[in-house]
């Protein structure tokens, strides 16, 4: 499967504007998109464009990145627009591939977001969108506005169909001193949450985290050691290169030994916004539940996307924040997670086999 922009191949607008009348167009706007569609393949300035998702000859998903979603903020530009996924090809990814592609394109054009306006409560978050508040459209009605970042995409290889990924304990038969080797451990963070005056405040904090080969031989010669030790590291797999991992530490701490600390969690950066950290994360949650601990515990980094990605899956501030713990990383937000038997941690019990082994 293959997302292919309108522009790029102009054969395909008459499929393309029979797929957005069909699924967006009501009988006085099917006009909008025909005109739309055949004006952009000419178009002098970087926009509109218009995607399709391409399986074979036949077209699985569309959608479109337009100056203004006929919505009252008129300020934010580009917008992402009209995304349909046919029924057939739900739930494999298609949304967030072509999503993916207007970030590429957004972010080659010097957009540093893209935005999008939706009825939908969860679903973008899910692919890194951040609902930043309300617009109105010219017909009354209102709709969630998001933005999402663009620029971390340049870094990143060409839009194809995800390969299936797979999940397993970390070993030194299957984890060796060069398998970060290809790990790409880059975010730009612009923001960060800060305690100030005794209430937490989102503040401008620039900065590029991004590990050099060194780094992350050490971070795979301390990983090797903390297994061998006795900590639980669990890696995603795609076919064998790991393109993402988490690390619980053994230790339990806290005045009633509750919690167990969730130390590393990373994925690579192409691999991201497909739900790989949400994975480890409940194997990492699963784990400590079997092994008798009631909390994770989460030094957390806080950026806004962490900050945001560990409130989605359920953290919230710890109620024992740890001294030695926040005292090596002042920075960061010291979280906890209840254990509470989520679907997502019986599943992944059931296929420990009921146990911590």
């Amino acid at each position: 499967m293959q997302v292919v922009s309108v522009r790029e191949r102009p054969e395909l607008a008459e499929q393309a504007i029979a797929f957005f009348q069909e699924h967006w167009a009501t009988g006085e706007s099917r006009r909008v998109y025909d005109n739309c569609i055949r004006h952009a393949i000419m178009a002098e300035g970087f926009l509109p464009q218009w995607y399709l998702l391409t399986d074979g000859g036949t077209v699985a998903g569309g959608a479109g990145l337009i100056p203004n979603d006929f919505i009252s903020r008129a300020d934010l530009c580009p917008w992402f627009c009209a995304l349909y996924v046919e029924p057939a090809y739900r739930g494999h990814g298609c949304s967030a591939l072509l999503l993916d592609r207007a970030q590429r394109d957004a972010a080659a054009a010097g957009y540093g977001f893209l935005y999008l306006c939706t009825d939908l409560n969860g679903f973008y978050e899910r692919m890194g969108g951040e609902y930043i508040g309300v617009g109105y459209h010219p017909w009354g009605e209102r709709s969630r506005i998001y933005r999402v970042e663009t620029a971390r995409r340049v870094h990143t290889e060409p839009t194809s169909l995800p390969a299936p990924i797979r999940y397993d304990g970390l070993t030194p038969e299957n984890f060796g001193p060069c398998s970060l080797d290809g790990f790409i451990r880059h975010q730009e963070v612009r923001e960060c949450w800060r305690r100030i005056g005794g209430d937490w405040a989102l503040v401008p904090v620039a900065f590029t985290e991004e590990w050099s080969r060194a780094q992350l031989r050490e971070n795979a010669d301390a990983l090797l050691r903390a297994v061998e030790a006795g900590a639980y590291a669990c890696g995603a797999f795609c076919g064998q290169t790991l393109v993402g991992y988490l690390l619980l530490l053994p230790e339990r701490f806290g005045s009633r030994g509750q919690y167990m600390e969730l130390k590393e969690l990373y994925v690579s950066e192409p691999f991201r916004g497909r739900g790989i950290g949400r994975e480890l994360f409940g194997r990492g949650a699963a784990y400590a539940r079997t092994a008798g601990a009631s909390k994770l515990y989460i030094s957390a980094h806080s950026s806004r996307e962490s900050q945001a990605a560990y409130r989605r899956w359920g953290c919230v501030e710890a109620a024992e924040p740890d001294r030695e713990r926040a005292a090596r990383e002042p920075c960061d937000v010291q979280m906890e997670y209840p254990l509470g038997g989520t679907p997502a941690e019986v599943r992944v019990i059931e296929d420990l086999g009921g146990g911590a082994s």
